[in-house]
């Protein structure tokens, strides 16, 4: 499928109008620089554009909680940025955003509130 195609999918699996879910659809691929890839299938994809395109998947429906487990694996250090940033503007929109990673650094730059846990138990709790 293209990446079109996936995003009309899952606003269908939300009842979502055929109209919407193109609107929407054509303003996250903007916001996550993905336009000029839209026509490709998810094969052809970096794993950078993937998790983009998970993100707008997620979106799509306008959820007030985003949950993201460890958005930035397998990225190399430009898309790792690149994600940072476009969930620092989603942040900033108000949107709050739970996310697990292993990455120290990933949770300085992006955590306000960090939970550290070892061996299925919470260690501690607070600002990075």
């Amino acid at each position: 499928m293209t990446m079109d195609e996936i995003m009309e999918y899952q606003g269908r699996l939300y009842r979502m109008p055929v109209r919407q879910i193109r609107q929407k659809t054509e303003a996250l691929f903007a916001f996550s620089d993905l336009l000029e890839h839209r026509r490709k299938t998810v094969r052809q994809l970096s794993g950078g554009l993937k998790r983009r395109l998970m993100i707008c998947r997620a979106l799509l429906t306008n959820p007030k909680i985003l949950l993201l487990d460890e958005p930035t694996a397998g990225m190399d250090a430009i898309a790792r940025r690149q994600m940072w940033s476009l969930l620092k503007t989603l942040n900033r929109q108000n949107l709050t955003i739970v996310l697990t990673t292993h990455y120290i650094e990933e949770a300085q730059q992006l955590c306000s509130r960090v939970a550290m846990m070892h061996k299925g138990s919470l260690k501690c709790l607070g600002t990075p």
